[in-house]
């Protein structure tokens, strides 16, 4: 068993290295490149599969490279094109479930606050995203998936599906949370001797 986790983590710390690379590499031979959302959605999703299995250990590599590699380069202008709000994002609705699972009620309440606030983002935007704009200024394509690497019908309804997973997951850890400390009260209670 430990052998085959050994194996997933380094599999997945390659997976999410490849991608950085290659994201890297094409950056620094043409720094306006467009990269596209392929290659920052394995990068974050191998992140968040390393994260399950191992910890924050694959977050901690993988960081550390890219430090690394902006110092060296001296500049950092290609972490950009990782998408790192939107990979933290999908990084953190990955592993919440875990967390809550485990009952790390503080990671759980990080976790959330921060979803929310991408939620507030979002809605004070008048429910798109801030970087829409952005990427519109790059393209004449307004498809629904334009800006996001996900298949058109999902692009269209993420935010009711991707809504309604988030309001499922703080249902299940407000009930978790409720139970835990019910249970930790009713531990902690004195017995009355007559």
């Amino acid at each position: 068993m430990r052998r085959n986790v050994i194996f997933l983590t380094t599999l997945l710390g390659s997976a999410a290295m490849g991608a950085m690379a290659r994201i890297y590499l094409a950056t620094r031979r043409t720094p306006d490149v467009p990269v596209g959302w392929r290659l920052p959605a394995i990068l974050w999703t191998a992140m968040a599969a390393g994260v399950l299995i191992k910890g924050p250990l694959i977050v901690m590599f993988v960081g550390l490279t890219a430090l690394t590699l902006s110092i060296a380069d001296r500049s950092a202008r290609w972490i950009g094109k990782l998408r790192p709000l939107a990979g933290f994002a999908w990084l953190f609705v990955l592993v919440l479930p875990w967390f809550i699972a485990r009952r790390h009620w503080r990671c759980v309440g990080w976790l959330v606050a921060l979803v929310a606030v991408e939620c507030m983002v979002v809605a004070v935007n008048g429910m798109r995203c801030p970087l829409t704009d952005v990427a519109a200024r790059y393209t004449t394509n307004r498809v629904d998936n334009f800006d996001i690497y996900l298949p058109v019908w999902l692009a269209r309804w993420n935010k009711v599906i991707f809504g309604t997973m988030y309001a499922v997951e703080l249902v299940w850890a407000g009930g978790s949370w409720g139970r835990t400390e019910i249970a930790k009260r009713r531990r902690t209670q004195i017995p009355k001797t007559d």
